[in-house]
């Protein structure tokens, strides 16, 4: 890893310090989605959104069977969430 990568990989570590078991959390410009998953054996839910909706699809895919606790989200639209997820 080099030093910008393992920068990102310890502020996920930082977070996960910090997060509460059963917090819902926020990976707002999530990415490829590592950090949520990463976070996501600790948080009772993770929304990971993203601005490029072709990575949110594909991140969707890749991560459907990791952990059910985790829903990504095109952060253009996430506004449309209703309540019931907060």
């Amino acid at each position: 890893m080099d030093i910008y990568q393992k920068n990102h990989l310890r502020r996920y570590e930082f977070a996960k310090d910090i997060i509460n078991f059963g917090d819902i959390c926020g990976d707002f410009a999530c990415g490829t989605g590592y950090g949520s998953v990463l976070i996501s054996d600790k948080a009772k839910e993770i929304i990971g959104a993203d601005l490029d909706k072709i990575v949110v699809d594909t991140i969707k895919k890749r991560y459907e069977n990791i952990n059910n606790n985790i829903t990504f989200f095109d952060i253009l639209y996430l506004f449309n969430l209703s309540c019931k997820h907060y």
